[in-house]
């Protein structure tokens, strides 16, 4: 029967026993089928491109909507398996791949169609190179190519992966191996070529390290005789000393005993018989001798002693004359001479010392007063320039909130499609508004019992006084208030009631923290009607709770809703970017 029967690449689909495995079947991928006897429905899957480099990946097709098992290798010598349905699931290193064809009963003995047909995918080794199965992220099947050299780069390409089918999965997994192992051209010689190369580099590895351990053998024995060698000849030494002074001693000990008791005796004799004989012949000549040695020496006593008086009376004499004469030479000429010196001494040394000492100490006086200048310059500017923000942030905060309360006026007008028109067009309108009433309580209370909030907040907000928008905020419930659906409020008002909340918050600042913090979470930073405006109230709210947040002495609570408001504002501002 023909090895490959019934797989096979058509229309970019791979195709096993009339099942689609992999769709859009890249168009270099070959399938090459094969005779033989030892298995059926097999054949081998490879590639046609140039053929060239070390390391390849070629995609095979998309893998999609059917379960399958892997085994791959997560380490260099352990693997482990994984399951999957997509291509994207496939790890590296995937050493086998079995794919389930479709849904049905593993072993299904009386409804044999119906049964799961199990398609095997193995890579093997082709020449020189090793492939292995990888998935990417358009869950296509990939043969990974590599020789782990960069200079062995031509392959063949044509017998790439194994691929086997059958509805026995174990008996697919076990006869395709057994006809991989039974066809594999280059097994042996991959065997031996992998083989060889270890065990060369074992035997030279033995070589080097049986020669560093022969030669270390070799100089610790040649070491240990000439450390011998050296204790016998010291030994040799040793005994040849202790004998040599024995016998000097022996020598000494003789000539000292004996030899002076016979050389005694032997002088005694001679002496007796020679000392009358020398006795009269040097008797004149002694005599003579004598006087002659005394006269001379009296002599020389006597002139030895009149010249050592004269000497003493020249010297006395002599250093009188000099030490008179250094005097005198002293008071003419040294003086002048040590003036002179003493005068190029202190031009040419101290006063140059003198004037650098000096320098330097004005140079650093100088610099010390330049920075004091400079620091208390810097202080003063910022002193001015935190005098000055409070007021101009004020005005900033006055120009805003103006802008905003024609905008909330011109929302709240039903009949104006756009927003600024209307505060153009209604000047008359707004100036009316605006206008402080007798007695503006009576009439927000009237609103709100009216249920007109809009009206209500829009009345006290254009007033610009923060006392009557914190009395506002009281006589409503609030939360409630902002947490209905559709909002009362329209988003210009609930913008102008947050800033203006903030323009005052040193007074009743935990129940203003609380309202800013509801009225944030009703705030819309994408409605086009505050759109413009959001950014820079959102900044100067910003600024004015941190300049709050870093006053002294401010209790926990606040701290704590001030980070809150903060941290949402922040997160506003980065979401509107």
């Amino acid at each position: 029967m023909t090895v490959g029967a019934g797989i096979c690449v058509a229309e970019r689909k791979l195709n096993v026993l009339g099942q689609s495995i992999l769709t859009d079947v890249h168009e270099n991928i070959i399938v090459t089928q094969k005779n033989g006897e030892a298995f059926t429905n097999g054949a081998f899957l490879g590639v046609d491109s140039d053929r060239i480099g070390s390391h390849r990946v070629f995609p095979i097709g998309k893998l999609q909507g059917l379960r399958f098992m892997c085994g791959f290798r997560f380490k260099l010598w352990w693997m482990t398996q994984r399951m999957g349905t997509s291509g994207q699931d496939i790890p590296f290193e995937t050493q086998f791949l079995i794919v389930e064809g479709h849904d049905g009963s593993n072993f299904d003995q009386n409804n044999q169609e119906n049964s799961a047909l199990y398609v095997v995918f193995l890579p093997i080794l082709e020449g020189d190179f090793r492939a292995v199965l990888q998935g990417n992220s358009n869950n296509e099947l990939e043969i990974c190519l590599e020789s782990g050299d960069p200079a062995v780069q031509d392959f063949e390409g044509s017998h790439l992966v194994f691929i086997a089918a059958g509805p026995d999965p174990f008996d697919v997994i076990t006869n395709a191996v057994k006809y991989v192992l039974t066809v594999q051209k280059d097994t042996q010689k991959q065997m031996e070529m992998m083989v060889a190369v270890p065990v060369t580099k074992e035997g030279r590895r033995l070589e080097a390290a049986l020669g560093r351990s022969m030669e270390k053998s070799v100089k610790a024995n040649s070491d240990a005789l000439w450390a011998r060698l050296q204790e016998e000849s010291a030994k040799q030494e040793k005994n040849l000393r202790d004998r040599t002074q024995q016998i000097t001693n022996l020598i000494s000990n003789c000539l000292n005993k004996d030899m002076s008791g016979l050389m005694e005796k032997i002088m005694k004799k001679e002496l007796a018989a020679v000392g009358q004989a020398v006795a009269r012949s040097i008797t004149p000549t002694i005599e003579k001798t004598i006087s002659a040695a005394i006269s001379e020496a009296f002599q020389k006593g006597v002139g030895d002693k009149a010249v050592n008086q004269l000497e003493k009376a020249v010297n006395s004499k002599l250093e009188a004359t000099v030490a008179r004469q250094i005097q005198a030479q002293f008071q003419t000429s040294g003086k002048q001479a040590l003036q002179e010196t003493l005068k190029s001494t202190l031009e040419a040394s101290v006063i140059p010392a003198f004037e650098m000492s000096c320098k330097a100490m004005f140079e650093q006086v100088d610099l010390t007063f330049q920075k004091g200048i400079a620091d208390h310059s810097a202080a003063a500017q910022q002193q001015f320039e935190s005098m000055n923000s409070p007021l101009a942030l004020a005005l900033r905060l006055a120009d805003s909130q103006r802008k905003l309360l024609a905008l909330a006026v011109s929302g709240a007008n039903s009949q104006s499609a756009n927003p600024l028109v209307s505060h153009m067009n209604n000047g008359s309108l707004l100036r009316e508004k605006i206008e402080t009433p007798p007695d503006p309580t009576k009439e927000l209370s009237r609103l709100l019992g009216e249920h007109k909030y809009e009206e209500a907040f829009t009345a006290a907000l254009q007033r610009s006084d923060v006392s009557i928008v914190s009395w506002l905020c009281s006589q409503v419930d609030l939360p409630g208030l902002l947490s209905s659906n559709p909002l009362p409020l329209s988003q210009g008002v609930l913008l102008s009631l947050l800033q203006q909340l903030a323009c005052d918050i040193s007074a009743e600042t935990v129940q203003k923290l609380s309202w800013m913090r509801d009225v944030l979470s009703a705030i819309n930073p994408t409605d086009p009607m505050i759109a413009v405006h959001v950014r820079p109230i959102f900044e100067q709210v910003y600024n004015i709770l941190h300049h709050r947040r870093s006053v002294p002495n401010t209790p926990p609570a606040e701290l704590s809703s001030i980070r809150l408001i903060l941290h949402v504002i922040n997160s506003m501002l980065m979401t509107g970017k």
